[in-house]
């Protein structure tokens, strides 16, 4: 048997260091509830602290919570604009993001292309700002 709660507890010492892989995975444990409590606004907490530093599978994930309205605002504008980030880097990011598409009149998808350059463009600058 794992021990997802050692796990969690190593995850949260290096995501509080800002380690992106650690944020994800840490928003991984408490979006499944795997040695901690399920909690869904704590995991898009993490993925959007990791996929603010672009690592694209919390940039995938966080697009899914504002999709399913789990942890973040039901919002397809959002979910598409966080998943068209993920979909240059993850492997089926763009299936989802083109599926999610279908769902969306044009004029959610022009708010979501825009939505994802400004959230680029921000992400670009805290990383340069930051030294990274």
């Amino acid at each position: 048997m794992k021990d997802f709660s050692a796990a969690a507890g190593w995850f949260r010492k290096a995501a509080q260091q800002n380690d992106a892989e650690a944020q994800f995975n840490l928003g991984a444990c408490y979006q499944n509830g795997e040695g901690v409590a399920k909690d869904y606004a704590e995991a898009a907490k993490w993925f959007r602290r990791a996929a603010e530093q672009n690592y694209a599978d919390a940039q995938l994930s966080l697009g899914g919570c504002h999709y399913l309205g789990q942890g973040a605002a039901k919002d397809h504008v959002e979910a598409y604009a966080w998943i068209s980030l993920a979909a240059g880097t993850v492997k089926d990011a763009a299936a989802k993001r083109d599926g999610l598409a279908k769902a969306m009149s044009p004029e959610q998808i022009f708010d979501g292309s825009k939505r994802m350059r400004e959230l680029r463009a921000q992400i670009a600058a805290k990383l340069k700002s930051s030294g990274k």
